[in-house]
C-alpha cells in the first residue's frame, strides 16, 4: 500500500471509529479516542485556518466533513444528521462554537456539532 493511500485508509478510520460508538458520539461529546489527523488539531487553529484559507483549512474541514459521513453511515437512525442543513449553516454554527471554546479540537467540536444536530432533529 502506497503512503497516501495508506494515510488516506487511516484518516478514514479515525472519523469511523468515534461515530461507530453511538453512546460517546452522541451524548460524550470529546470522550474518544481520536487516532490522528486534523481532528486533533484546536478550534483556535481552525479559526485562523479560516482566516487565511489554503491547505489546512481544506485538511480540517475535510476531516469535519469525513465524520459527519461517517456518523451519517454507522449511526444516525434515517442516514443523513444533516437533512435540511446547507454547509454555510454548519461553518457558522463551528465558528461561533469554536469562538466559544478556542482549546477544544475539531474532534470534540464536530461530536457537539452532532449533539446539537441531534437535539434540533429530536424538537421537530
Amino acid at each position: 500500500m502506497t503512503g497516501l493511500l495508506m494515510r488516506c485508509c487511516l484518516l478514514i478510520a479515525a472519523a469511523a471509529i468515534p461515530a461507530a460508538s453511538p453512546g460517546l458520539a452522541q451524548g460524550d461529546p470529546g470522550k474518544y479516542r481520536v487516532v490522528g489527523g486534523a481532528g486533533l488539531v484546536t478550534c483556535q487553529d481552525w479559526l485562523r485556518a479560516r482566516e487565511s484559507g489554503g491547505v489546512v483549512l481544506a485538511q480540517i474541514e475535510s476531516w469535519v466533513a469525513g465524520y459527519l459521513s461517517a456518523y451519517n453511515r454507522h449511526v444516525a437512525p434515517d442516514g443523513n444528521i444533516l437533512a435540511g442543513r446547507d454547509p454555510q449553516s454548519l461553518l457558522d454554527w463551528g465558528e461561533k462554537f469554536c469562538r466559544k471554546n478556542p482549546a477544544m479540537t475539531i474532534a470534540a467540536a464536530s461530536d457537539a456539532m452532532v449533539f446539537e444536530l441531534n437535539r434540533a432533529k429530536e424538537k421537530k
